[in-house]
């Protein structure tokens, strides 16, 4: 998916696109729409680096039964696998 952002509104809040992709992914994981593996890799980081990132703001972590298995199907599915 491409999201094209409109330069004021990205400038105003001062996002490099690497920060705007992680903060899309921190609040579609906080609103448990995303599992830590899936917004780990929407935020084009690797689970061991977003856990901080996670914690240092605050957020509780969710992580049951599905997003195992989700995560786990996404691992599958990884090249290189």
């Amino acid at each position: 998916m491409l999201v094209d952002l409109p330069e004021s509104p990205s400038a105003a809040a001062r996002l490099t696109p690497q920060q705007a992709r992680l903060e899309l992914a921190l609040t579609l994981f906080q609103q448990e729409r995303l599992s830590l593996g899936l917004a780990s890799e929407m935020a084009g980081l690797r689970v061991a680096d977003m856990m901080p990132e996670i914690s240092r703001r605050r957020l509780s972590f969710h992580y049951g039964v599905e997003e195992f298995k989700e995560d786990f199907a996404s691992l599958s599915q990884a090249p290189g696998t």
